[in-house]
């Protein structure tokens, strides 16, 4: 138990990670799920010994561990290869990714945006939960980042006294050391009182989510292998026998509870009815998270009649130059979906991409081939119009209520009726994504972007990584041309910019929101302009642009504070001194009016 300990706490504690940073996912991104199946060999052994561990042997087993992923991945790989059918590449290799993501991914979000879905979901159930369930889900969030955050504030707070008390030789050395070894038990020895106390949740409902949770030592014998049934995956927590619980990773409750609630059986509890708040909540929290970037011209739930006669629903539609037609899917991958098992994997496809992508590619239809402009809140109500007459085209997007990258990049390529440009993402990462591209002008582009790299064989192992090259060269490597038909495009880990502002956040640090550099005159003025004919043109060429001219800009500016136009290619900025924001597109040129300084 205590190796454990030695090997887990250094793993999650911010305050013991190596160098200056705090956005070290591309050093620690696996080890939730290393910690995991660490977690599984102890409960298949006896663990009685109370002895501390030395470092050499807590690095040796972190060495252990990684080289046992490294080779269990070899082998998947090569029984992939194996097995594979040269008939269906892309098939096969939305299956791979499936199984490699199944072993090694264990992030959901970022923890604000699950405490966000989480409240949402459960929050105004709340009664029915305590009841069923003895908790309220949303809380085993909340409980987890208040846990953490003391947990890392108590730690500093030893390691400040033991440095102040260092050269004191009249302290007990036994003595000054036990606020440092309690500080370091924090993280993972769980007393429920001590968590109620600081939480604000009831000791009662606190016992409740870590029984829910919890195991029994030397629950699993015969475990072994990372590839074998670990029974950590879904009950991250063990209960000990002196009342206190060990949680070796407390976010892998957050990662597995909606996985757990989706299969529940328990009296009084009924799994259709959380499916339903799912649903209902994922409907809101899509509409409500495009709000806060479009303001009223993101609209739930909108039905038209196209001219055959057919009627339609989109979920949400965002209203501009350039629409985005968005469909919510809450339907669960479910855990042999996320082993990559082929048939479930089909259906699940089918269930949630092929249905989704026939209702947007009927919408997109609509507007852009039957210049369809009026859309109705309801199939009975009056029909009124939203977009403008010129559309220059749109872009689906499907949001997902749960993670599935694999099927984000890759499963587009494995289904043929994919007409459009099309974005899959999940709720969690849109939150992201809107959290860091708060304008239409910016969010727009990046998911026509986004949308556009369908058919393009780029791959990413999350969301986060896409978002952190956009912010860096707005994805330009997509453009590339391919040497033929079998290369990919691979973007690496690119998310430091983004694990260190939500890193620093959750730990109540003062940290910088990483942006696109465009300034912020500019970016208001094209959300002024949503409708203007030539705006998506406008975006681009403004998004697209070098960040020295954002620098020429500036210095335009404070020369030209009343007015003037500033030219970079076939863009111009006109500063006006009175009036509102607008643009006039030519053949040759666009320019787009912002306002003078006042």
């Amino acid at each position: 138990m205590q190796l454990l300990n030695s090997v887990v706490v250094p793993a999650s504690m911010v305050s013991l990670g190596e160098g200056e940073g705090l956005a070290d996912g591309g050093r620690t991104s696996s080890w939730a799920a290393k910690i995991e199946y660490l977690v599984g060999v102890v409960l298949s052994i006896d663990p009685s010994g109370e002895a501390d561990t030395p470092r050499v042997i807590t690095e040796r087993v972190l060495q252990l561990v990684s080289a046992i992923f490294e080779a269990d991945s070899a082998r998947m790989i090569t029984e992939e290869l194996s097995n594979a059918n040269g008939d269906e590449p892309e098939r096969e290799l939305l299956l791979q990714q499936l199984k490699m993501e199944y072993q090694s991914d264990r992030m959901p979000g970022y923890a604000v945006h699950l405490q966000r879905v989480d409240d949402e979901v459960f929050a105004r159930h709340r009664d029915y939960y305590l009841k069923a369930l003895g908790f309220c889900p949303a809380d085993v969030i909340r409980i987890t980042r208040k846990h953490a955050r003391w947990a890392n504030e108590s730690l500093n707070s030893a390691l400040f006294d033991m440095a102040n008390l260092h050269n004191n030789a009249d302290i007990d050395p036994e003595a000054a050391a036990l606020p440092l070894r309690q500080a370091f038990d924090a993280p993972t020895l769980w007393e429920p009182d001590v968590v109620a106390e600081h939480s604000g949740v009831s000791v009662e409902q606190v016992r409740a989510i870590l029984d829910f949770f919890a195991t029994n030592l030397h629950c699993q014998p015969d475990f072994r292998l990372p590839g074998d049934k670990n029974i950590a995956r879904t009950h991250p927590v063990v209960e000990l026998d002196d009342g206190r619980y060990l949680v070796p990773d407390p976010w892998a409750m957050s990662a597995v509870l909606h996985n757990r609630l989706a299969v529940q059986q328990r009296l009084g509890y009924d799994p259709a009815k959380y499916h339903k708040h799912r649903q209902d909540a994922h409907e809101r929290l899509i509409l409500n998270s495009l709000q806060s970037v479009y303001g009223e011209h993101a609209c739930g739930s909108r039905h038209y009649l196209s001219p055959s006669g057919e009627g339609g629903e989109i979920d949400t539609l965002v209203v501009s130059e350039w629409p985005l037609v968005i469909e919510g899917k809450a339907i669960s991958l479910t855990e042999a979906g996320r082993q990559g098992k082929a048939r479930r994997v089909e259906t699940k496809l089918a269930e949630i991409l092929g249905k989704a992508l026939g209702q947007t590619n009927r919408a997109l239809s609509y507007i852009l081939e039957e210049e369809g402009r009026e859309f109705s809140p309801k199939p009975s109500s009056r029909a009124e119009k939203l977009l403008p007459d010129a559309v220059s085209g749109g872009t689906a997007v499907v949001v997902t209520f749960e993670r599935m990258d694999p099927l984000a990049f890759s499963g587009t390529d494995v289904l043929d009726s994919v007409r459009r440009p099309t974005w899959i993402v999940s709720l969690t990462d849109m939150f992201m994504v809107a959290d860091v591209l708060k304008t239409p002008g910016e969010f727009s582009h990046y998911a026509k972007t986004r949308g556009g790299m369908v058919g393009s064989k780029t791959m990413a192992a999350s969301e986060a990584d896409l978002l952190g090259a956009y912010l860096a060269d707005r994805l330009r490597i997509i453009d590339q041309p391919s040497l033929n038909e079998f290369d990919r495009v691979i973007i690496g880990y690119s998310a430091d910019e983004l694990n260190e502002f939500y890193t620093s956040r959750e730990l109540g640090l003062a940290a910088e929101k990483p942006g696109t550099g465009v300034p912020a005159d500019v970016t208001d003025a094209l959300a002024r302009t949503t409708h203007a004919p030539g705006w998506t043109h406008c975006v681009d060429t403004v998004m697209l642009a070098q960040p020295t001219a954002w620098k020429k800009w500036k210095r335009f500016r404070n020369r030209h504070r009343r007015g003037g136009t500033f030219t970079y290619g076939d863009l111009s900025l006109a500063v006006v001194a009175h009036g509102e924001p607008s643009i006039n597109c030519t053949a040759a040129s666009i320019t787009l009016h912002v306002p003078a300084r006042r």
